[in-house]
């Protein structure tokens, strides 16, 4: 068990071409083939080697994604935030509305929608998402874009509608 969280914490200082082939072979039963790519997944570990966009660590961060959308297509397209945290403790529920959305800006999953802010249960939400925080994708899967993005939480405005009607107009 000791073991294994030393080699846990210990994987981040493995180069990211042999991490990839190590996950391909533990994951997929294979070695990927990432100088000749013909799988979707080589495909996309590829990129993960080669395709260093700076942008691309914006577009995975919820909150720098929502000024980089605005610039691009129009504030019109991006669903209010009410505020950003770096941690929970920080958030003073009383100046929020009684619907919102909580998230972690820099993972997936990390979600807790809250219907009702007079009766949600804030122990459990602090704790998913004091857990999603500690979450490091670039750790798990070499998701390199992730590997800068500040771990916080972002509160959004609750609005099934406007979230459909958003979606709706890429579709």
């Amino acid at each position: 068990m000791l073991i294994k969280k030393i080699y846990r914490k210990l994987n981040f200082l493995v180069p990211d071409y042999f991490y990839l082939m190590r996950y391909g072979r533990k994951k997929y039963g294979k070695t990927f083939n990432i100088r000749k790519p013909q799988t979707f997944n080589e495909k996309l570990n590829w990129l993960k080697l080669h395709d260093r966009r700076k942008e691309y660590t914006v577009m995975v961060d919820k909150y720098a994604v929502k000024q980089y959308v605005a610039e691009k297509i129009g504030a019109e397209h991006v669903i209010p935030s009410y505020g950003v945290y770096n941690k929970f403790d920080d958030i003073d529920f009383s100046k929020l509305p009684d619907k919102f959305v909580m998230k972690c800006t820099h993972d997936s999953g990390g979600l807790v929608i809250v219907r009702d802010k007079n009766n949600f249960d804030k122990v459990a939400a602090k704790e998913k998402l004091s857990k999603c925080q500690e979450v490091q994708f670039y750790r798990l899967a070499r998701e390199w874009p992730y590997k800068n993005v500040p771990h916080r939480i972002l509160i959004d405005m609750f609005s099934p509608d406007r979230m459909l009607e958003t979606m709706d107009s890429y579709l």
